[in-house]
């Protein structure tokens, strides 16, 4: 068996230090995430990636959507940044959903706290495909999402 199963369609989950798991044969914590499509009819539940700015109070978690439309003339490239003041905190994102309207559409960077920081993940958006959630070393992170003209493409993180 497992020391700790967790089974989550939103996260927010925390096992922190003071946690302890013992006697489970090396077996640890098994962290099932479902990745399901998100109810766009509620769109304002979900923050626009693009047009959101950083704010060192916003309340997490948050879900956010970076678009890009189908008759767009110019490729997209929008930059978000989020920290907390706290320094004692960490960042996880889930890639919950996303779809191109051709494989390779638009792309998602993300990087420890800032530009300069240790990549974390960098990868073109695949239609049917859930790349790995990424945990930040420390109180901020920063992510990048670019996309192509005239190519539908978007993601929930």
């Amino acid at each position: 068996g497992y020391g700790v199963y967790v089974n989550t369609s939103t996260g927010s989950v925390l096992i922190n230090e003071s946690s302890s798991v013992r006697e489970n044969t090396a077996d640890g914590v098994k962290y099932n995430f479902h990745h399901r499509q998100p109810d766009r009819s509620a769109s304002d539940t979900f923050q626009d990636f693009c047009a959101g700015a950083s704010n060192p109070n916003q309340a997490y978690p948050i879900v956010t959507v970076a678009t890009q439309d189908k008759y767009s003339f110019n490729d997209l490239s929008c930059v978000r940044s989020f920290y907390i003041k706290k320094t004692n905190f960490v960042f996880t994102v889930h890639f919950s959903y996303m779809q191109a309207e051709i494989n390779g559409a638009a792309m998602v960077e993300v990087r420890d706290r800032d530009q300069w920081g240790d990549l974390l993940t960098k990868f073109e958006l695949r239609n049917n495909t859930f790349p790995s959630s990424v945990v930040s070393r420390g109180n901020s992170i920063w992510i990048k999402f670019t996309a192509k003209s005239h190519k539908l493409s978007f993601i929930f993180m």
